[in-house]
């Protein structure tokens, strides 16, 4: 629920687009097809990041042995983010993180 809220608001520019295409009859088909081909690409990056956090967190010996605790952290971790978005301070997150990243 915590990572709906979180991204449910996230239009890219891309998708914003490819929902423009798909909203003509004339291009309504190659709409469908992008629309489809980013939902395909959108989720097989989450399917990727969520099986090597998984391989990670199995070789963290204080995960194996605390499964609640652990999926209490990272519902703590997607609510946070939840409320960062909701109040609106998410792009002050964003702008922290590619601080980071880019330099």
């Amino acid at each position: 629920l915590s990572f709906a809220v979180v991204y449910s608001p996230c239009i890219t520019p891309t998708l914003s687009r490819v929902l423009g295409i798909a909203s003509l009859p004339e291009t309504a088909t190659r709409g469908t097809v992008l629309a489809f081909s980013y939902g395909l690409g959108l989720s097989l990056a989450f399917a990727v990041t969520g099986l090597v956090l998984i391989q990670l967190l199995t070789r963290v010996q204080s995960a194996v042995n605390n499964p609640a605790k652990t999926s209490m952290v990272c519902g703590l971790i997607l609510s946070i983010l939840a409320l960062l978005n909701i109040t609106g301070l998410m792009t002050y997150y964003k702008a922290f993180v590619l601080g980071l990243l880019v330099q």
